[in-house]
């Protein structure tokens, strides 16, 4: 696929949200609240009215609820649907989520529980080298 690290899908997952939040560097998002089991990750929502989760290490200021904030680099909140056994490659991970792309190209966040990391030495196969648990 490429440099980044190999993996697959250990099990099939569904995105939750078909049109999250898509936002360039710099763009101003109104924080609403972190999430109640990660608070890494606060729900914000764009000037669009597009809403999603966002890393906090990506916001200009330390998170605060019902206050504005900017994001530092582009990013999207877009999950990607994936089936067992689909191989991926993982591009960045935060807080239990794998930003990931597939064979298409398509690009999203998927659970880091729903992804299985191969050895980059055997690119074609698919068996786990160790199952990865964020």
């Amino acid at each position: 696929m490429d440099s980044h690290a190999p993996a697959s899908a250990a099990r099939d997952y569904a995105a939750q949200y078909p049109d999250p939040i898509d936002v360039p560097s710099g763009a101003t998002v109104r924080v609403e609240r972190p999430d109640e089991e990660n608070p890494s990750w606060w729900w914000c929502v764009a000037e669009d009215g597009r809403a999603g989760w966002v890393p906090a290490t990506i916001l200009d200021r330390a998170p605060t609820a019902r206050a504005s904030a900017r994001v530092q680099r582009p990013y999207s909140a877009r999950e990607l649907s994936v089936t067992r056994g689909e191989p991926l490659a993982i591009l960045e991970e935060f807080a239990g989520w794998l930003f990931v792309r597939n064979m298409t190209g398509a690009r999203g966040w998927v659970p880091a529980s729903h992804i299985e990391r191969r050895d980059a030495k055997s690119p074609g196969t698919h068996e786990p080298s160790r199952p990865w648990t964020g």
